[in-house]
């Protein structure tokens, strides 16, 4: 997960990794509530996933996935998990965690990742 206000910075490294300096108990979306808002109106954000692919003669593939969207306060759904009550895919007027689960796995950034391996490997063959 990156948002333009960190300069496109990956939350949930900052989240996960303590890049930031967050009390224990207080929660990573919180404290990127407070940054964006401290920051700019950029709402913009966007989730990344990079699969790669080595194959044993030493040939390596990567392959990025993304989905753009904005960060949305405050959070709203129960379904999904992590930054999906925040996160509003351009194009829907719903967070990832109002979003039907199969609906959002089959638009996530891990799919379009997939796709793009999928499609590589299969042109090869």
């Amino acid at each position: 997960f990156a948002y333009a206000t960190s300069g496109w910075g990956a939350a949930t490294a900052i989240a996960e990794f303590g890049a930031l300096e967050i009390d224990v108990g207080e929660s990573p979306i919180a404290k990127l509530r407070e940054m964006a808002e401290a920051a700019s109106d950029d709402s913009s954000a966007r989730f990344v996933c990079c699969l790669c692919l080595a194959w044993p003669d030493g040939h390596q593939e990567t392959f990025i996935g993304a989905v753009e969207g904005d960060i949305s306060f405050p959070p709203r759904g129960d379904l999904g998990f992590g930054y999906d009550p925040i996160f509003v895919p351009h194009g829907g007027d719903k967070t990832y965690g109002e979003t039907d689960p199969a609906v959002k796995h089959a638009t996530s950034h891990r799919a379009d990742a997939f796709r793009k391996l999928v499609a590589a490997c299969l042109e090869s063959s």
